[in-house]
């Protein structure tokens, strides 16, 4: 068979799905369950087996590490050789940084005399005294990591220099957050990250180099495993998942069963029973929870509860929720009678109606204590002002609001339509909800958990959408059911944000009291403890004891190797370390006053902690905190020298990124109160303050008539006392929470729900109701106004934050550029002195400190060489986050490209910032160095910048939009009115009544549409006018039919009998004979009567041609003359010939029709004279008009010419005219007459001309109609 259209190709995976559908529609019926006991058996097998089925020994992941290694080692000397060739092609470029391009994987090193000359990464610290060796492949340990090393010689340019290329393999950080992670293992060299690394040949496994030279060591951790493929523990998973799905298919399939049986109820108990014995079992057997380490899953993230443990669980359970909910929504008719709730007693009425409204309570307040769960077991915050970060943890609280947002509107729904079912009105709805929230408000207050927002936006919502009759209209083709949604949306959107203020004013509340019990409490335990376990270690290290024996060995070794190593612990960054070493006599090595006086001055009892040689200063000014812990060392029982570890407290609230950078997860919650101002009052005095916020002495009276440890909002500031138990008295202060954030979190949660709402939506309308949409026409009205509104706004807002977004990141490089430029200018004369001797290395020092407080920033100090000098805050390289080298391209683009300042995009970890790099010259414009400023805070200020104009945007958005949406339902009614006019019209047009036309003044559409309508009226009244006509035509056609047949019948044998007694006895009675003649006459005259009731009832359907019309009433006109009668007929007529459309022989007995009774009108007294005139009528038409003299037509049956059987004549039938304007109707014409009693008649015929020639001479001329 033919195709118009070619058959469409499927992919091999449509045929496979389909095949697969077959296939589980034709399984028998328990088959799901079968396969998912097999999968539980397979399972219970599976973890009784302690054995991994795809589990890699030591030795094959160790040769694995070396495989990999050996490539990278490959791959190092490919990017070696290639640079070396640039080196061969222009010996001079070496030194000159913008000679050399370099784009290899791997960093390269030159040194020059073990000084290095070149690098193409500052990252990484390496020490030349560690590249010393014979080999060309080494590991070595520098600074924080270790390192495979490529070293070459080369003889370039006269000089003998060395190529390194260094391989990371592992990092290591003392600290581990957001930024930094404390191990990292080189991934293109290990499989995985469990494993640690050592240089020592006696630990773990070991890899050796191609001829069998150690390199380093993999240890394994206890009970290791690594899966190539799986690991038992996947398996596990896998296999527990699949028996979870085939018990939902089965689960499924027996609901599908109960649904199509309409045991809805039983279906309900089936699906609450099996979903709720699933969640059991998997919190029994702690799945996944057990066999996963994802952070879904990981208590320490989230956990509130024995039912959800963790935050994938807590999202678990409100999925079954959201799926017991729907099921009810969806077929709530059948599970619930309405009709029966409308014939119970008002007792029982308002029990329903109270227990229905309860739920929607207990729903509503359960999306509430979720979220109060989420913000109160968890770090996760569902403020779109705090980050613009969305991770599986975030975005999955946002799908459990949502999915509570939806069980909200299942429940509401339901119980809407049973308040309106059972009959109540208003008033008793509005009773029912406010017993209800009596109850909840007395339950509440007695659990404790009471929230009047729950309550008021759950009276207010309820209520709404039952007076609203909402769920009537739940059609997508209905734009109440998107006003419905929209609602809905606003509800749950306020709730959110409302929790998200409150919430976040309780922990505001919350790291205020623990900000103020830290200043209140003297002793850092923490600290101390730590404290004590790091002199342990400086007592027991023998490179310190050594370095202190001998009185010619640096100092400064010593400190350095107890910064970097035993006070390495990032607790100790919030304290300013000073390390004072002394002899064994108690000299000072590096401080003016002796060992012993230190030690009598602090060695009292008030200074005293638990450990005897750590002693806490506890009566500083500022509330400061200094701990001196006093340590001897000793060699073989002799003491050798002596060190004081003196550490002091650094405010509270730095203002630099780097304690955030260096802070370790353990120790977060101390920089959670950077925002925070705080006084301390001693004996009601202002003893110490900090921040932004301005005290006095005065201001502590503002909480006399508080409670304790109450919060009070003054200036816009949100004030926190908390009164200790020494006459001291805290109050810790910070901004109110603005109200812009609430409505942005507001604008955020209402656009999020409609995004699943409105397309949940259609899904629902395309499942269930199987129904295409249409839209009626306000509908399309609205939709139309929204989308036009939207579209615009849309591509608007992104093209704002796109443009703001640059031009926010221009102004703020451009701030970064000139703070950096300014502090070039300010320490162009000290780094002058210094280079010239005139000052000391801590002087400039000091000022470069001094420049970084006043500008708040970091500031790190270059040569000209590229080779750091020092460092405002030099924390970030005693860490080895960085090596001391400045940035190479900043290098190349200030020495060789001659630029005064740079900026370039540098990491730390995760962390990406802006560094802005300036020259500094002398008054000769010789270069003196180069500045470093790292603006750590750019990307967080970018964030900030983004997120508030996208705030704004969505503001904007949103309440525009919930403007619009009103604004378009009216805006529709207006423009629908005049419609909704015309369709009431509509509906009472009527063929048996007068229908009058409709009043609209406007020239619109609607206008066009309403003048349509009138004219429509008009030809509808002339259309019942010819149908009437037609109906009394047609009665009469049937009734001359019948007539004719009754009164022919009995003529014929009347006839014949009265001729028949004509030819007997007429001849002898003369009398007689002239009656019978009579009757015999008047016979004739009936049949003549009969006849043409027969004619008028046949007359066939006229016909419609063209004829010419004045050679007919030529014809009809010398039919006449010819007759021989004493009628004079006069024709008067114009030349020319004349063409109209009509049926030719029907206008020849109309015309024949009206001289015959023009000439019966004629009184016998009178000759009859008949004249006929033919003319044009304007230029379209042509007027025969027919007078006569006779005796005119009577006023009182004037209206009755033209009706059918309505005759003046004895003998007449009454249809000729009758006929006649039939006739001319359907040739399109008139006929009409004008009388005048005694004087005659005038009838006039008025037909439409085509066209005419008005003499031989003349062409045919058109006449257009």
């Amino acid at each position: 068979m033919y195709q118009l259209y070619p058959k469409r190709k499927h992919s091999m995976f449509f045929y496979l799905t389909k095949y697969v559908r077959e296939i589980l529609i034709k399984l028998p019926p328990y088959t799901h369950l079968i396969v998912a006991l097999f999968f539980l058996l397979f399972t219970v097998l599976l973890s009784a087996v302690d054995f991994d089925f795809f589990a890699s020994s030591p030795d094959s992941y160790a040769q694995e590490v070396s495989a990999n290694l050996r490539r990278e080692f490959d791959i190092a000397h490919s990017s070696l050789t290639d640079f070396k060739s640039q080196l061969a092609a222009q010996p001079l470029a070496l030194g000159f940084f913008d000679k050399l391009t370099y784009r290899g994987k791997y960093p390269i090193f030159i040194y020059r005399n073990d000084e290095i000359i070149y690098w193409t990464d500052h990252k990484y610290a390496i020490d030349p005294e560690n590249l010393t060796g014979k080999f060309a492949e080494f590991v070595i340990e520098s600074g924080n990591g270790v390192y495979a090393v490529i070293k070459e010689h080369e003889r370039i340019a006269g000089e003998r220099v060395s190529l390194v290329v260094v391989i990371p393999i592992y990092q290591r950080y003392k600290i581990d957050n957001q930024y930094l992670k404390k191990t990292n293992l080189n991934p293109d060299i290990f499989p995985d990250d469990k494993v640690s690394i050592s240089i020592s040949y006696l630990e773990g496994k070991p890899i050796k180099s191609g001829d069998g030279r150690y390199l380093f060591s993999i240890v394994f951790p206890e009970n290791y495993s690594y899966a190539v493929f799986l690991s038992q523990k996947d398996l596990l998973l896998i296999c527990i998942a699949l028996t979870i799905l085939f018990a939902l298919l089965q689960i499924r399939g027996n609901l599908l069963e109960y649904i199509q049986h309409q045991k809805i109820w039983e279906g309900l108990v089936w699906l609450m029973v099996s979903l709720s014995s699933i969640r059991l079992l998997m919190l029994l057997f702690n799945f996944p929870s057990g066999l996963t380490k994802h952070d879904l899953f990981n208590a320490k993230i989230y956990a509130s509860s024995i039912i959800a443990p963790s935050l994938g669980d807590l999202f678990l359970n409100i999925l079954f929720l959201f799926v017991i909910s729907g099921y009810i929504y969806l077929y709530h008719h059948q599970l619930f009678n309405y009709r029966i709730y409308s014939h119970y007693t008002l007792a029982k009425k308002i029990a329903i109606a109270i227990i229905f409204t309860l739920g929607t309570i207990g729903v509503l307040h359960l999306q509430y204590v979720t979220l109060e769960t989420i913000y109160f077991n968890s770090q996760i915050r569902l403020d779109i002002t705090s980050n613009l970060t969305y991770d599986i943890l975030k975005v999955t609280c946002l799908l459990i609001f949502v999915m509570s947002s939806f069980i909200y509107f299942f429940i509401s729904h339901v119980s809407s339509h049973l308040l309106l079912a059972i009959n109540f009105s208003q008033k008793q709805i509005l009773v029912s909800i406010i017993l209800a929230s009596l109850i909840y408000l007395i339950t509440s207050l007695f659990l404790k958990n009471f929230s009047y927002v729950v309550l008021l936006l759950n009276a207010f919502y309820l209520s709404a959408i039952t007076f609203l009759k909402f769920f009537r209209n739940i059609r997508l083709s209905s734009y109440f059911t998107y006003i419905y949604l929209f609602f809905i949306a606003l509800t749950s959107a306020l709730l959110g944000a409302y929790s998200n203020y409150i919430f976040e004013g309780r922990m505001d509340i919350a790291k205020k009291e623990k900000f103020a019990n830290r200043i209140l409490i003297g002793n850092d335990k923490l600290g101390e403890f730590l404290l004590s376990e790091a002199v342990k270690k400086i007592q027991e290290d023998q490179i310190i004891s050594t370095r202190m024996l001998s009185s010619l060995a640096p100092i400064d070794l010593v400190v350095q190797k107890i910064k970097r190593q035993h006070l390495a612990d990032s607790y100790f960054d919030k304290y300013d370390l000073n390390i004072l070493l002394f002899n064994s006599n108690g000299q000072p090595y590096n401080y003016d006053l002796p060992y012993d006086s230190l030690w009598i001055k602090y060695n009292v009892e008030k200074y005293r902690t638990e450990d005897p040689h750590t002693f806490f200063i506890n009566d500083l000014p500022a509330n400061a905190k200094r701990y001196l812990s006093f340590i001897s060392i000793k060699r073989k029982d002799m003491e050798i020298g002596k060190i004081i570890l003196d550490l002091k407290s650094k405010k509270v609230v730095p203002n630099n990124v780097y304690p955030r950078l260096f802070l370790d997860r353990r120790f977060a919650n101390y920089y959670e109160e950077e925002n925070l101002s705080y006084a301390i009052y001693k004996n009601g005095k202002l003893w110490d303050s900090f921040g932004s916020f301005s005290y006095d002495n005065s201001f502590l009276n503002e909480f006399k008539d508080q409670d304790p440890e109450s919060e009070l909002v003054i200036n816009n500031h949100r004030h926190f006392l908390v009164r200790g138990s020494d006459e001291r008295q805290v109050i810790v202060t910070s901004t109110i929470y603005p109200l812009k954030n609430i409505i942005s979190n507001f604008s955020f949660l209402f656009l999020l729900l409609l995004l699943f709402k409105v397309p949940l939506a259609l899904l629902y309308e395309w499942c269930y109701r199987h129904s295409d949409l249409h839209f009626s026409f306000s509908s399309r009205i609205q939709l139309y106004l929204n989308i036009a509104f939207f579209l615009p706004l849309l591509i608007v807002s992104v093209l704002i934050i796109s443009i703001l977004n640059s031009d926010n990141k221009s102004t703020i490089q451009e701030e970064y550029i000139k703070v950096a430029e300014n502090v070039a200018v300010n320490l162009s004369r000290e780094v002058e002195e210094y280079q010239k001797n005139i000052i000391l290395r801590e002087q400039l020092l000091n000022k470069l400190s001094e420049l970084a407080r006043f500008t708040q920033t970091e500031i790190s100090l270059f040569g000209k060489k590229g080779k750091l000098i020092g460092a405002s805050n030099p924390t970030i390289y005693e860490n080895n986050l960085l090596s001391e080298l400045i940035n190479p391209a900043a290098l190349t683009q200030i020495l060789q490209e001659h630029q005064s300042r740079v900026m370039l995009t540098e990491s730390i970890g995760s962390l990406e910032y802006n560094s802005v790099y300036a020259s500094i010259k002398s008054a000769e414009g010789e270069l003196l160095g180069i500045i470093g400023l790292p603006f750590f805070e750019s990307q967080r200020k970018s964030e900030e910048q983004i997120i508030n104009i996208l705030s704004t945007i969505l503001n904007v958005f949103t309440f525009t939009f919930l403007g619009l949406l009103v604004l378009s339902y009216f805006a529709s009614q207006v423009l629908t009115e005049p419609l909704r006019m015309i369709t009431q019209r509509l509906k009472g047009t009527n063929l048996n009544i007068h229908n009058e036309p409709l009043d609209y003044k406007s020239d619109d559409e609607i206008g066009l549409l309403v003048g349509a309508y009138n004219k429509m009226l008009v030809q509808l009244e002339e259309s019942k006018e010819a149908l009437s006509k037609s109906e009394k035509e047609s009665a009469w056609r049937e009734m001359a039919k019948q007539v004719a047949h009754e009164i022919k019948n009995p003529l014929t044998p009347m006839k014949l009998t009265l001729q028949h007694i004509k030819r007997v006895i007429g001849e002898e009675n003369p009398r007689l004979n002239m009656s019978l003649e009579t009757l015999l006459t008047q016979i004739d005259i009936l049949s003549d009567i009969a006849t043409s009731f027969s004619s008028f009832a046949n007359m066939p359907i006229p016909k419609n041609e063209e004829f010419e019309i004045t050679e007919v009433l030529k014809q009809t006109v010398d039919l006449y003359e010819n007759d021989g009668g004493n009628a004079k007929i006069l024709l008067n007529m114009i030349e020319g010939k004349y063409y109209v459309n009509g049926d030719k022989q029907l206008m020849g007995r109309i015309l024949t029709n009206l001289i015959i009774n023009g000439i019966q009108a004629v009184p016998n007294t009178r000759t009859p004279e008949i004249v006929i005139f033919f003319r044009l009528s304007g230029t379209h038409n042509v007027l025969i008009e027919i007078a006569d003299n006779g005796i005119g037509i009577a006023e009182s049956i004037r209206h009755k010419v033209f009706l059918p059987n309505f005759s003046t004549k004895f003998t007449g039938s009454g249809i000729g005219l009758a006929l006649a304007k039939r006739g001319i109707e359907h040739a399109d014409g008139k006929i009409w007459f004008e009388t005048e009693e005694g004087e005659g008649t005038s009838f006039f015929i008025e037909l439409p001309l085509i066209r005419y020639q008005a003499s031989e001479k003349e062409e045919f001329k058109l006449v257009l109609q």
